[in-house]
């Protein structure tokens, strides 16, 4: 079972560039009323774009539209769907904090109910966007150890072929 947790700051875990983020809208009807039918709006945060998951995406307002039925009072109704974190060209901080997402629940009769969740993208861990390529002087401390270690080896054998 995975841990939700709701808005993560930037003391949490932050997404990297990239990576799938997984949200799980949890719908409720908490009064003694069965709702035939509600409307799910998610609005994405501009850093994201949808993955996969039920409904209806939107590319133009990067919103996800679905409707949930037979939500009977009393019950909770959970839906999961995936999004992706833009590249790194999409973030102009190394740590971009309060990326927001916004759910909106609308009723039959106009009732609605909204919630936010938030996240954080690092775009850079330790101050590093690339890996440093090595080189030859990166390796240039290991002539030494490779000369001594031929010279111990010639000395072996030698050694070996000397006794009868």
């Amino acid at each position: 079972m995975n841990l939700f947790i709701e808005n993560l700051t930037s003391n949490d875990t932050a997404y990297s560039p990239n990576d799938t983020v997984e949200y799980d809208i949890a719908v409720s009807s908490t009064s003694n009323v069965n709702y035939s039918e509600v409307i799910v709006s998610d609005t994405l945060p501009s850093y994201l774009t949808f993955d996969g998951g039920p409904g209806t995406y939107n590319k133009e307002t990067n919103i996800l539209t679905f409707t949930l039925t037979n939500l009977n009072a009393g019950t909770t109704v959970r839906t999961r769907f995936t999004a992706k974190v833009k590249s790194s060209t999409a973030f102009s901080q190394d740590l971009t904090c309060n990326v927001v997402n916004y759910v909106k629940v609308t009723g039959p009769d106009g009732q609605t109910d909204d919630d936010t969740a938030s996240l954080c993208v690092q775009t850079r861990v330790l101050g590093v966007t690339t890996l440093p390529v090595a080189g030859f002087e990166d390796y240039a401390f290991m002539i030494p150890f490779a000369v001594l270690a031929i010279v111990g080896s010639g000395m072996f054998m030698a050694l070996k072929k000397a006794r009868p």
